[in-house]
């Protein structure tokens, strides 16, 4: 029974094979895109020239369509013209877009007849560090004393609560007891050995992987971080490897501690 089951896929997996091979064979309209290869390795911002040459068989062609798609942002038309001629060739001068999170974007090359269309189609494939960060916004971490969301998880992008989720809280505040408790400390720590270092002076609009990576590399980088301040950039990471890079919006050390906070962004790599 194995063996006849196996026959039976083998037969249907070669059936499939030959149907999509003899559909593309038996259209009357070629695109041939260069470079020929169907996978291409990039960097965002990267300019990709392709050479593209559509022939018609029989009937005139009637449009070319150039499309991108990525798996969140979907399909965007990049290109699309009518024609009435046989042959058609076309220089596409392609950029690879500069804030875009994926690591695989597909372009498809479409040409049309009356009655027929064929498609090429090529995927990009960034092995980034040019790579944008993405940004997580108007985080409200609350001060060390009200023990609940008083900490915050980058993988996880959420405020936790320290000691109770030690092992998620990347950043606590930080309160030492022998202080005044109305008083907003102002100093971070990790609980899970991440390590600090301010760089105002970074470009966080316009952060990459590579970037952050190697300011980290080059700062000084400690276990906590204290007198934080409005508009401070704080980078975050492992011993070598940073992994975010958080913007303070906005510090709030009203009377009393419960609603002593921290209003931040970050931006991390996936």
């Amino acid at each position: 029974m194995r063996h006849i089951l196996y026959l039976l896929l083998s037969i249907s997996t070669i059936i499939f094979f030959y149907s999509c091979s003899t559909q593309n064979d038996a259209s009357d309209v070629q695109v041939i895109v260069s470079p020929d290869s169907l996978i291409l390795h990039s960097d965002v911002e990267d300019i990709i020239p392709f050479r593209i040459k559509l022939i018609a068989l029989k009937e005139p062609l009637t449009r070319f369509q150039i499309t991108q798609r990525t798996p969140k942002t979907g399909l965007t038309l990049l290109l699309d013209t009518i024609l009435n001629l046989k042959t058609f060739l076309y220089d596409f001068q392609y950029t690879v877009p500069k804030n875009i999170f994926e690591k695989k974007i597909e372009l498809s090359f479409v040409a049309k007849t009356a009655s027929d269309y064929s498609i090429s189609t090529k995927y990009i494939l960034l092995d980034s560090t040019n790579t944008a960060l993405k940004e997580s916004s108007a985080h409200v971490m609350y001060g060390a004393i009200t023990t609940t969301n008083n900490a915050f998880s980058i993988n996880q992008r959420q405020v936790v609560s320290f000691p109770l989720d030690s092992v998620l809280s990347d950043i606590y505040d930080f309160h030492d007891k022998s202080i005044n408790t109305s008083i907003l400390s102002g100093e971070w720590r990790s609980a899970t050995e991440k390590r600090f270092s301010r760089f105002n002076d970074f470009d966080y609009a316009e952060a990459t992987v590579q970037s952050l990576q190697t300011s980290y590399a080059n700062a000084d980088k400690k276990t906590s971080i204290s007198n934080l301040k409005v508009n401070d950039v704080i980078m975050i990471g492992d011993l070598n490897t940073a992994i975010a890079v958080v913007k303070i919006i906005a510090i709030f050390d009203e009377e009393g501690y419960a609603n002593d906070r921290y209003v931040f962004n970050v931006k991390y790599k996936e």
